[in-house]
């Protein structure tokens, strides 16, 4: 794996211009005792937007759940496009 390879891919969501970008990148992921790293894997997207939003990663598991079973819903009925 190269960490120096490079994609070209659209600027942001509104936006079409190609730009280069890294393909790979290093990140430390910081997780609550209760996710596991498969899961984390698996929806990743998911975790990241809900944390992006204001979900707290201190909140109990039970209502992190329950908020990722409504991001998931409202994700599923975008229409989402990659470029």
């Amino acid at each position: 794996m190269d960490l120096e390879e490079e994609v070209s891919r659209c600027l942001n969501w509104d936006d079409d211009r190609p730009v280069k970008i890294k393909r790979w990148g290093v990140v430390e992921v910081k997780l609550p005792d209760w996710l596991t790293p498969g899961e984390w894997i698996a929806h990743r997207v998911e975790w990241k937007f809900a944390w992006g939003l204001g979900v707290d990663v201190n909140w109990p598991e039970a209502w992190q759940r329950s908020l990722m079973k409504d991001i998931k819903t409202r994700l599923n009925g975008w229409q989402l496009q990659s470029c």
